[in-house]
């Protein structure tokens, strides 16, 4: 688990440094037409991150609801957030096996402190995905209820959707 904790706190880390982002999107030169730049790697990533955020997002949004565990783990989420910490939970929602939980972090502490308190206090299993929404970091992250598993997304998604961040608890 401390691992996938690291990995995740790399990638906020990415996304929270705008000279990163600025190297991301320079032309590329004459030796790199071989390779896609950097900018092309973002945006491949970026796009497999959305198919599996529409992925998942059609398994809850499909499924039959369960407004109980949808109310439990929005109090649970929200309480991972900190009150006054200026990150915020815009929405739960959930079928009767996993949720869907969009929110935004004002910069990278309050990030990974969020990422902290969530694998430290909830035993479940959960994805997360990191994009920048402006000055802040949205977070999307999907929940499997107790006994359940998150769907495989490489295999879902075929090669070329598999993602390099946010691995499953």
């Amino acid at each position: 688990m401390q691992q996938q904790v690291v990995a995740l706190r790399a990638q906020v880390a990415r996304l929270g440094r705008p000279e990163a982002a600025a190297r991301e999107t320079e032309e590329p030169t004459a030796g790199d037409a071989a390779e896609p730049s950097r900018a092309e790697r973002r945006k491949q990533v970026q796009e497999a991150q959305h198919r599996a955020i529409a992925f998942l997002g059609t398994r809850v949004d499909d499924g039959p609801r369960d407004p109980a565990w949808s109310s439990a783990i929005a109090a649970e989420l929200t309480t991972s957030l900190e009150v006054g910490s200026g990150s915020a939970l815009h929405s739960v929602t959930c079928s009767a096996s996993l949720c869907r939980a969009e929110l935004t972090h004002p910069d990278r502490r309050r990030v990974d402190r969020f990422i902290e308190t969530l694998s430290g206090t909830l035993h479940l299993t959960f994805q997360l995905f990191f994009e920048r929404d402006g000055d802040r970091l949205a977070t999307t992250v999907f929940v499997a209820r107790d006994g359940q598993r998150l769907p495989e997304l490489a295999k879902q998604l075929g090669a070329r959707g598999q993602l390099s961040a946010g691995n499953p608890r």
